[in-house]
Parts: structure tokens; C-alpha cells; sequence
């Protein structure tokens, strides 16, 4: 008896059909980008980036100016959610530049590090930073094509399970100095 006839390979033709649909082909374009992301950004940076996530939430979150903005007149036509989002963005933006200026940068510095795990910690910055965006902005404000992601980034477990991922990871993916 020849090892392979146990295994049955006459449906990886249906399952490679099966990715060709138009949402398959955006889910593998974004793991893709993904992972060119996490190339190209760098295990320090990643580090960096995923910290001020944190510290960036955390200040949008307190910050207890939203109803003086909302007085504005261009951002009183916005939901507070993409209020908030905005806020997030500048926060995080604005973090991670002060971050990248200083010794803590160093300090983080992870040494050389196998490239599946800077792989990993950027789909848990990335699936985390999309999390925190949908908490923000209302399900009914989403275009259909994002609203889809919902299930997976809004929900109030998927947020907690994005929020968790990146610590739970970073003690498994140390680089060597």
C-alpha cells in the first residue's frame, strides 16, 4: 500500500477555487500589505508604534474635551465617535513621534529578531489599531465593505481579545541581542 492513497487530495482544487471571490482576494491583499507593513516598519519601530497604541487610547479615551469640539461647527456635523477615532490618530501619531526621539527607543530595542515574529507583532499592532477604531466610530457610520470587519475588530470581545494579543505575544518574541 503506497503511503499517499490515504490521503485524499481531490478537494484542494475546490478549496483553491473557493479563495478566488472578491472578499478572499481583499483578505489576502491585506495580509499581504500586512506583512509588507511589518517588513518594512522594523521590530523596534513596531514596538514603539504598538506602545503608543496603548498610551494613545488611553488619552482619547480620558480626554474630557469632546464637548467643547463638538461646539465647533465643522465638527459638531460629526458623530463623536469619529470625534474620538481623530483624536486616537493624533494621539498615536503624535506619541509615537516623541517615542522615536528619545531612549526609550533604544531601551526597546529587541535585538535581532526572526522575521514571523516581527510578522506577528504587526498583525496584532495592526488588528488592534483597527479595533480601537471601530470601538470608536458607531457600526452605522461604517461603509459596508469595512462594516463586514465588524465581527472581527468591533465587537466588544474582538476589542478585548486585539487588546490582549500584543501582550500575551511579546514575552514569546525576544530577539537575541
Amino acid at each position: 500500500m503506497d503511503v499517499f492513497d490515504r490521503f485524499d487530495l481531490s478537494h484542494i482544487g475546490a478549496n483553491i477555487q473557493s479563495l478566488t471571490g472578491p472578499q478572499e482576494l481583499f483578505g489576502i491583499a491585506l495580509v499581504a500589505l500586512i506583512a509588507l507593513y511589518g517588513m518594512s516598519v522594523g521590530k523596534t519601530r513596531a514596538i514603539v508604534s504598538l506602545l503608543s497604541i496603548y498610551i494613545a487610547f488611553t488619552l482619547a479615551s480620558a480626554f474630557p474635551f469632546v464637548g467643547t469640539l463638538e461646539r465647533i461647527p465643522w465638527v459638531a456635523a460629526t458623530d463623536a465617535g469619529v470625534v474620538r477615532a481623530g483624536l486616537f490618530l493624533l494621539a498615536y501619531i503624535g506619541t509615537f513621534f516623541v517615542f522615536q526621539g528619545t531612549s526609550l527607543r533604544s531601551r526597546l530595542s529587541m535585538g535581532e529578531m526572526k522575521l514571523a515574529h516581527v510578522l506577528l507583532i504587526s498583525v496584532a499592532q495592526v488588528g488592534f489599531l483597527l479595533s480601537i477604531l471601530l470601538w470608536f466610530v458607531p457600526f452605522t457610520a461604517l461603509p459596508d465593505h469595512i462594516a463586514a470587519l465588524h465581527p472581527y475588530f468591533g465587537t466588544p470581545e474582538a476589542f478585548f481579545i486585539w487588546a490582549l494579543l500584543p501582550l500575551g505575544i511579546m514575552p514569546f518574541v525576544h530577539g537575541h541581542k
